[in-house]
């Protein structure tokens, strides 16, 4: 008993956190404060049980977002769901073509914003930059031989496509490049240029190739063709040389 401060404790165990708790005094107990009697416990008294739980402040680190460039600390109860007080929208830091996660700045796990609690001190998250997929369609456009299927590949924003395009062929005809309208116009270079943030469509362009034909005038060899490409640099092949008994083939 307590009558300086009004109070009556007692000790009680196996009690969690909003727990609703019911106590029976076989005898009245009077609460005296300062000489006077403030409330008398008899019988059945029942209370809430409501612990304050520990603070725990969250800060988060830049790892490339903008606009803007870091989320504010957040302050919670420990054990609490930290998304749900994370800003939306636009108050959280973007990044062309990416999409927003957040790992342990301590050693890059996971973190989910839905279901993980804040269960202790020192905990720091920082963006993690995930690039958006998106489909590659590549077009045969017209190719012949034994690849004549288009192809859907998937891939994400900033990739290369070199690796990924088909090795299409058309009867004496050059694949010459990709472009992203079966008319060539927007050309397309695979070594070069990256994927943006969408779908994209890219037609194979042919070119004829040239036709070489090397007559040996009735000698042997028989005469033959040749089919070159048209891009100045492929060297023509040629047939074997000629030959004639008694002279020599220049």
């Amino acid at each position: 008993m307590d009558e300086e401060n009004g109070a009556v404790t007692w000790q009680a165990t196996n009690i969690q956190i909003d727990d609703v708790v019911t106590y029976k005094f076989k005898h009245e107990a009077h609460v005296w404060l300062s000489g006077i009697d403030v409330a008398t416990l008899q019988s059945d008294v029942t209370q809430d049980v409501k612990w304050a739980r520990d603070r725990r402040t969250v800060p988060f680190a830049q790892e490339g977002g903008v606009t803007p460039s870091i989320v504010p600390d957040i302050t919670i109860d420990d054990g609490e769901i930290l998304g749900d007080y994370m800003p939306t929208g636009n108050a959280l830091p973007t990044r062309t073509g990416h999409c927003l996660s957040w790992v342990y700045a301590s050693n890059d796990m996971e973190w989910t914003m839905e279901y993980d609690a804040v269960s202790a001190d020192g905990l720091v998250l920082k963006e993690h930059w995930t690039p958006n997929p998106h489909d590659v369609n590549f077009h045969h456009h017209d190719g012949s031989g034994s690849n004549t299927q288009d192809a859907t590949v998937g891939s994400a924003y900033g990739a290369i496509l070199e690796s990924m395009a088909p090795a299409y062929t058309r009867t004496h005809n050059w694949l010459s490049g990709w472009s992203q309208q079966a008319d060539g116009s927007g050309p397309w270079n695979l070594v070069a240029d990256t994927l943006p943030d969408n779908d994209l469509d890219l037609y194979a362009q042919w070119l004829k190739q040239r036709k070489v034909t090397f007559d040996t005038d009735g000698h042997s060899p028989a005469t033959c063709v040749e089919y070159v490409n048209p891009d100045g640099a492929s060297m023509v092949p040629g047939p074997t040389a000629p030959s004639q008994a008694g002279a020599v083939f220049r």
